[in-house]
């Protein structure tokens, strides 16, 4: 790693390697921090970054699910809400509950 480490580009490409590394092993990153940290500041630097590459795809995954599930919802419910209307016998059903 301190070859890669000396690069210019070395502390970024550690951090893909780190983002790869827990990402493969499920291995919490408290468990590998201390092996990157003996390597010196750049390799602490890549490691957070490494981290935080995984920390922003969950949140953007999780984003993406929430998205959906929730279009999945509004489809749903204006789906009933439009049988509501075809199925009332009065105005009033329609407006009901609302």
């Amino acid at each position: 790693f301190a070859a890669v480490l000396q690069a210019p580009t070395g502390v970024g490409a550690l951090a893909l390697i780190v983002s790869c590394i827990l990402q493969a092993t499920e291995a919490p990153p408290e468990q590998l921090q201390p092996f990157f940290d003996q390597l010196g500041e750049r390799a602490k630097e890549a490691f957070m970054t490494g981290a935080q590459m995984l920390i922003e795809q969950g949140k953007a995954e999780g984003l993406a699910k929430g998205r959906a599930e929730g279009k999945a919802k509004g489809k749903a419910e204006g789906k009933a809400e439009l049988q509501s209307v075809f199925t009332a016998e009065t105005i009033g059903e329609v407006f009901e509950g609302r």
